[in-house]
């Protein structure tokens, strides 16, 4: 008789988890696709955020081209779990106000429409302990929070500070800095809804190889409005270390100071270009490169301390290794914007062929 297949259970997880939409859009623009251009600690005009090509694509249904690995989809399934682990501990503490709110509203100035369509994780009443180390649990003010996993070297040295020289305490993604700054703009139907204030958003970090966790308090400068202010767990403004080196001596003006330009009006910029762009029938301009196109830009990289001395050489030894933005690297329509890969850029100026580019592939 014939021996049956073993079942696998790993996979029906896996068809699961590719199968299911995680959160539902209402329509709208989404607080993951935004972007501004901002002055970074070394003084720098910068694009942090998501691609404009990149929402072009996913915004008029192109189909993508890559996707993620099991491994990092099962990640991810982690990180969802520890949300709703950390929720499940906040209600038997009696501080849940509200999980998994979605809102929806347009943050445009006069008569613009500027939409944003998101969803808080979770707004919790404001609760200090007494002197008796017992909870006293506020009825007025509530507190929005953002839960985030991580694993990783990357992730607890940028994030948890751990042998991080710019930043001893950590600082925070660019990506989840906007997303809350756009959930503290949209607040005040929330603060309504719910008959609260709501002063701060606070962005929680747990790192699930390593069980470590962190926290930072994001504010507006000026009510819904005005500069994002990023602050450690004690509520202290984040500057980076004004005496950060690296392995090669740094430029006076690469000294580094507080990061500027980080505001409201900046990300509404960013996104009245975007909405003008998905009005167009071609895909707009990369924000970001696959492989950077002068070897000055990866020496900077380097000098800074945003390159590895292993990575350098490597790509000192072979040119052709591509050094480049993560951004491009991850994107779902890799293959759609670099069909030729890194060599691509080579074939639109003229340089190479089709064929010579993919036979560099080779």
């Amino acid at each position: 008789m014939e021996e049956k297949p073993t079942m696998s259970v790993d996979t029906i997880v896996m068809d699961s988890i590719k199968a299911r939409d995680y959160r539902v859009s209402l329509g709208g623009l989404n607080p993951t696709g935004a972007s501004m251009r901002i002055i970074d600690e070394f003084g720098r005009d910068q694009l942090v955020g998501t691609c404009h090509r990149q929402q072009w694509y996913k915004r008029t249904g192109v189909e993508k081209t890559n996707f993620p690995r099991e491994e990092n989809l099962n990640k991810m399934e982690i990180g969802n779990a520890m949300e709703e682990n950390l929720q499940g501990h906040w209600n038997r503490q009696g501080v849940m106000l509200a999980g998994n709110i979605k809102v929806y509203e347009n943050i445009g100035e006069g008569e613009e429409d500027i939409t944003i369509s998101g969803e808080v994780d979770v707004i919790l009443r404001e609760s200090l302990k007494n002197e008796e180390g017992k909870l006293e649990i506020s009825n007025s003010i509530a507190i929005g929070v953002e839960v985030k996993s991580g694993r990783g070297f990357f992730q607890s040295k940028k994030i948890m500070g751990n042998r991080n020289k710019l930043y001893a305490r950590g600082y925070p993604k660019h990506e989840h800095i906007m997303q809350v700054a756009l959930y503290l703009r949209m607040r005040q139907a929330l603060e309504d809804h719910y008959d609260v204030e709501i002063p701060y958003f606070l962005l929680v970090y747990y790192l699930v190889d390593s069980g470590e966790t962190t926290q930072f308090r994001l504010e507006l400068s000026d009510g819904y409005t005005g500069e994002i202010i990023v602050k450690d767990r004690d509520g202290t403004i984040i500057k980076p270390n004004a005496g950060y080196s690296f392995d090669m001596k740094m430029d006076e003006a690469m000294i580094p100071s507080k990061i500027k330009n980080m505001t409201i009006d900046n990300l509404l910029i960013r996104f009245r270009e975007l909405q003008a762009k998905l009005l167009i029938d071609t895909p707009p301009t990369r924000d970001y490169e696959l492989r950077y196109s002068d070897e000055e830009k990866v020496t900077e990289e380097f000098k800074l301390g945003l390159l590895s001395k292993s990575r350098y050489e490597e790509y000192l030894r072979n040119k052709n290794k591509p050094i480049g933005d993560w951004q491009c690297s991850f994107c779902d329509w890799k293959e759609v914007c670099y069909p030729q890969g890194i060599f691509t850029i080579d074939v639109e100026q003229g340089i190479l062929t089709i064929d010579e580019a993919l036979a560099k592939l080779e």
